[in-house]
């Protein structure tokens, strides 16, 4: 009976074509899934990836990244692709992409196709959205602390101050040219720390920061030193409030 039952359940995958197991086995999968061609054309995908494009698998089949992204994201993938396909290994990425519900993080797993011969023909992957994982918060926060120890070990001095003129930020325990610690810094108002006779032009500069967000305007002026005396400081504002 044994022998009966594998016989049966052979034969009848084998009125199936190789490319409806595959689909089936791409349907079932919970995540973006694809199969592109070594040219990057789509010959297989599942829903769940062509709702993310709005569309349905078969208006996908055929198409490349190009026709379906703006074409700085379709480069990015291309790269990606094409270190697979000389490589001929599989690639892990964390991409973050823009949807209608603001920017989402997304694990990626590609993988080459080959062939009988060994040759890769072709890549496969599949994408999970991990936005709302604790693997997403695990994964901020190493790069946050992996921030802050760049920034402690710079040798340069990094406030962030806000609208007000307020010292919100200190990259260091203790200020690398003034020498003041972070606690005397913290929430003081710049102006504070700037010789009496410069704070005008200061002033100006710092407006102009908040006016051209992302330009970076250097500025020379004298400073109050930890030891009560006063230095000349060359810095560097850049607004990055809305990043």
């Amino acid at each position: 009976m044994g022998i009966c039952f594998h016989h049966s359940e052979g034969f009848s995958m084998g009125k199936r074509s190789s490319n409806d197991i595959e689909h089936l086995i791409l349907e079932n999968i919970p995540f973006l899934a694809w199969y592109k061609d070594r040219k990057g054309r789509y010959l297989m995908v599942n829903q769940a990836f062509s709702q993310s494009y709005g569309l349905q698998p078969e208006d996908i089949i055929g198409k490349t990244d190009f026709d379906l992204c703006p074409r700085e994201k379709a480069l990015e993938y291309q790269r990606s692709d094409n270190e697979i396909l000389i490589s001929g290994e599989q690639q892990f990425l964390e991409q973050v992409e823009d949807s209608t519900k603001g920017r989402v993080l997304f694990e990626t797993y590609k993988s080459p196709v080959h062939d009988d011969q060994g040759r890769v023909i072709g890549i496969s992957g599949i994408s999970r959205n991990v936005s709302d994982s604790t693997w997403m918060e695990k994964t901020l926060r190493e790069r946050e602390e992996q921030f802050i120890a760049l920034l402690q070990n710079s040798s340069d001095a990094i406030s962030i101050i806000n609208r007000k003129g307020r010292i919100i930020f200190e990259s260091s325990e203790k200020n690398k040219i003034s020498e003041f610690s972070k606690e005397e810094l913290l929430n003081k108002r710049i102006f504070d720390t700037v010789h009496p006779d410069d704070v005008g032009d200061v002033k100006i500069t710092f407006k102009a920061a908040l006016a051209n967000p992302g330009r970076q305007i250097k500025k020379e002026y004298r400073g109050l030193h930890k030891k009560k005396r006063w230095i000349y400081v060359e810095s560097i504002f850049s607004n990055q409030i809305d990043n």
